[in-house]
């Protein structure tokens, strides 16, 4: 728990910003109730509500969880204006970012595979399935093995994580 501390406070986190419970102390014992857990992680979130007086605790929350709590999205009153800088921040920056590191060319492919993944949430899928989804749908003809190698980026960058099925 502290050496995700630490690498908080190496990239700026604010020491108030951290919140830490060892739910292995018998002291926390009452938290490992999922209701009890609740009601003390929502004791926690007043920054955002705070910035939000006019809205009750349950929409500055609900916009909280849509939107994240980046400065430029949570002072947008206008939900397109939100939606088109998180947009344009996904594709310039983390897309841009995943492309220069790997040496990646086909951008337009990475992003397809992004939107193909993000669609398909909660459902199975491999990369033979991705790969026809990529022929039927989308139209364009990306091998199994280089969607594999994608995922595996995707993986690393922390913007998708693999589930696996339980039987």
């Amino acid at each position: 728990m502290n050496l995700f501390r630490q690498h908080l406070l190496n990239e700026g986190v604010r020491e108030d910003y951290i919140v830490m419970l060892n739910l292995e102390n018998r002291r926390n014992k009452r938290l490992r109730n999922p209701d009890a857990l609740l009601e003390w992680i929502d004791s926690k979130i007043v920054e955002y509500s705070c910035a939000h007086p006019e809205k009750t605790f349950e929409e500055a929350l609900d916009q909280y969880m849509t939107y994240g709590g980046l400065p430029m999205v949570c002072l947008e009153p206008d939900v397109r204006e939100k939606e088109a800088y998180l947009k344009g921040l996904f594709e310039k920056t983390y897309l841009t970012d995943i492309q220069e590191r790997y040496h990646i060319r086909g951008s337009d492919v990475m992003g397809e595979l992004i939107d193909v993944v993000a669609s398909g949430i909660g459902g199975l899928t491999n990369p033979t399935k991705i790969e026809n989804t990529f022929k039927t749908v989308k139209g364009i003809g990306v091998g199994k093995n280089t969607i594999k190698q994608y995922l595996e980026i995707l993986e690393e960058s922390f913007l998708v994580r693999k589930a696996y099925a339980m039987m």
